[in-house]
C-alpha cells in the first residue's frame, strides 16, 4: 500500500494461562494466537496508527479489544524503535488499578485511541479450543500527545515540569549531523600528523532557509521544556579554545571538540538533526527526511536517544506543511526518548570519570604510605576514601599505576553551595572537593582541577607552593 510501508512488527509475550477473548479487565495479559500489532509509516506528530489482529467472542468486543491493546501497547511497550513507551512496567505494578481503569473505560484513556475495521485485511470466523470467535484486524488511531499530557497531568509519568524542577534548566543545543553539514559545505577534512581530522564549519548554517526553519519549528515544539540553543552562536567561542586545548601535551588534558563545546555551552543534550530531500517518482514527487538524534552531553553517547527517519512524500506544492508534520512527529519521538533518559538520569545521577594523577615533582606516588589521622594508609586509599565517602558512588576503573588513578563516579544531579543554597552540581565541584579533603591531610600538596567535557575531570597533584 503506498505511502504505508511497515515499520515494525510487536510480537505480544504469552504471560497468562489460556484465557479466550476479552472478558478480563487486563486483556493486554490474556492468551490469543492471534493477536499482534503492526505500526505502519504514514503517521502525523500528534497521533500514531497501528493495526491490532485479534480474536474475541464478536465483532464490538474485538474492536473494543484491539483499542485496549493499542493503547497499553504504546504506554507499556512502546513500538520498537520507532515509539518509544512512556512508562516502566514497575509504574503499572504501582498503580495498577487506575491503569486498569485508564485503559478499559471509554471517559478516560481510552477516549484517546480510535478504531475501524480495516476491511483490507483478511479476517473471519475461527475457532480456539472448540469456540467459535471473530477474527479481525482493527486500524487503531492513538492520540499520542494528548495521552502523554493527560497522564503527565495526573501525575503518573514525569512532565518536563517536574524534571526541571529537580534537574533545573535542560539545554539542548541544535546542530547539523555530519552527514547534512558535509551537503551543506561545511565539513571538510585535513591533516593531523597523517591522519584526516574533521574541520566543521558552522558558520554558513544562519544562510540556510531549511536549518532555520527546522531550528525555529524545534523551539516551537519543544520550548516548554527545554532551553533550545543553536551552535551556530557559539562557533567563535569554541573553535578558539579547542585550538588552545590541542596545545596540552598531556593525552588526559585534551579535549575533543566535542568535550569543549559540552563544556562552554553547558549543553545537556546535543540535539543532531539530518535534513535530506530528493526527487522521487521520475521527478513528479519529492521526498524529504528527518532524523533527530539525541546525544549526551555527558558521555557523548546517543545510545539512550537514538534517532528515528521520519520520511514524508510531496505531491503539490505544500512543501512547508509538509516538512511541519515531519518536524512534529520527530519532535515527539524525541521529546519522549529525552524525557526517559532525563528521568533515569534524575533517579540515578549523573555518571562520569574523575582521573587522579601526581605531578613528577611530588615526593610520593599512590602506592606510598601516609599517616592519616594516626592511621596509615596508602595514598590511594585516602583517594578511595574521598571518593566513595563524596560521590554517590565510586569504583575504580582500568589499570591503576602509581602516578594515574581513573574511577567512574555517579553524583546526585543538585548539590548545596556553602549557604546551604541548592545548585546545579558538576564533576568539578566533586573534585574540587575531593581535592580539599586530600589536601586537608596532606599540607605538603596542592592540586590543579582541570574539566574535559563535561563528564570528565582530571585532578592533578603537586607540591604546595
Amino acid at each position: 500500500m503506498k505511502n504505508q510501508l511497515l515499520k515494525s512488527v510487536i510480537a505480544f509475550s504469552l504471560l497468562t494461562s489460556p484465557i479466550i477473548g476479552f472478558a478480563q479487565n487486563e486483556p493486554w495479559f490474556e492468551t490469543d494466537p492471534f493477536k499482534g500489532i503492526q505500526l505502519w509509516g504514514e503517521t502525523k506528530g500528534d497521533y500514531i496508527k497501528v493495526d491490532v489482529t485479534c480474536s474475541a467472542p464478536s465483532v464490538p468486543e474485538a474492536l473494543l479489544g484491539a483499542r485496549k491493546l493499542a493503547l497499553y501497547t504504546y504506554i507499556f511497550v512502546g513500538f520498537d524503535a520507532e515509539v518509544t513507551k512512556l512508562a516502566e512496567s514497575s509504574v503499572y505494578e504501582q498503580d495498577k488499578d487506575f491503569f486498569i481503569a485508564y485503559i478499559n473505560e471509554e471517559g478516560k484513556g481510552l477516549r484517546f485511541a480510535e478504531g475501524k475495521i480495516n476491511t483490507s485485511k483478511p479476517g473471519g470466523e475461527v475457532k480456539i479450543e472448540k469456540k467459535k470467535m471473530v477474527k479481525l484486524t482493527t486500524s487503531v488511531t492513538l492520540k499520542i500527545t494528548e495521552i502523554r499530557k493527560d497522564l503527565e497531568a495526573q501525575g503518573k509519568i514525569k512532565s518536563m515540569a517536574d524534571l526541571k524542577e529537580t534537574l533545573g534548566e535542560i539545554t539542548v543545543v541544535v546542530r547539523p549531523n555530519d552527514e547534512w553539514l558535509k551537503r551543506l559545505g561545511g565539513l571538510t577534512f585535513e591533516d593531523n600528523q597523517g591522519s584526516k581530522a574533521p574541520k566543521r564549519d558552522y558558520s554558513r548554517l544562519s544562510e540556510n532557509k531549511d536549518y532555520n526553519h527546522i531550528l525555529q519549528s524545534i523551539r516551537v515544539n519543544l520550548g516548554e521544556g527545554f532551553k533550545i540553543d543553536d551552535i551556530n552562536t557559539q562557533l567563535a567561542n569554541g573553535n578558539n579554545e579547542v585550538m588552545r586545548d590541542k596545545l596540552s601535551d598531556d593525552v588526559d588534558l585534551q579535549e575533543s571538540a566535542e568535550d569543549m563545546l559540552a563544556r562552554t555551552l553547558q549543553a545537556d543534550i546535543y540535539l543532531e538533526v539530518n535534513f535530506s530531500e530528493e526527487s522521487v517518482d521520475g521527478g513528479t514527487a519529492k521526498q524529504m527526511t528527518i532524523s533527530f538524534t539525541g546525544i549526551d552531553a555527558y558521555s557523548n553517547s546517543s545510545s539512550d536517544m537514538p534517532g528515528r527517519s521520519v520520511t514524508k512524500r510531496l505531491v503539490g506544492d505544500n512543501r512547508t506543511g509538509l516538512m511541519d508534520a515531519a518536524l512534529k512527529e520527530a519532535s515527539n519521538d524525541f521529546q519522549a526518548k529525552a524525557l526517559k533518559f532525563l528521568t533515569n538520569r534524575e533517579a540515578k545521577g549523573l555518571a562520569g570519570k574523575i582521573i587522579f594523577k601526581v605531578d613528577a615533582g611530588v615526593d610520593l606516588n599512590f602506592s606510598s604510605k601516609i599517616n592519616v589521622g594516626g592511621d596509615k594508609m596508602t595514598f590511594s586509599e585516602l583517594i578511595d576514601e574521598a571518593a566513595e565517602e563524596l560521590a554517590s558512588k565510586a569504583s575504580p576503573f582500568g589499570a591503576q599505576t602509581g602516578t594515574r588513578r581513573e574511577y567512574d563516579v555517579t553524583i546526585p544531579a543538585k548539590t548545596k553551595n556553602r549557604k546551604g543554597k541548592e545548585v546545579s552540581n558538576s564533576f568539578e565541584k566533586l573534585a574540587s572537593k575531593i581535592e580539599t579533603y586530600v589536601t586537608e591531610e596532606l599540607k605538603d600538596l596542592q592540586a590543579v582541577v582541570k574539566t574535559v567535557g563535561k563528564g570528565k575531570v582530571v585532578v592533578v597533584f603537586k607540591p604546595a607552593e
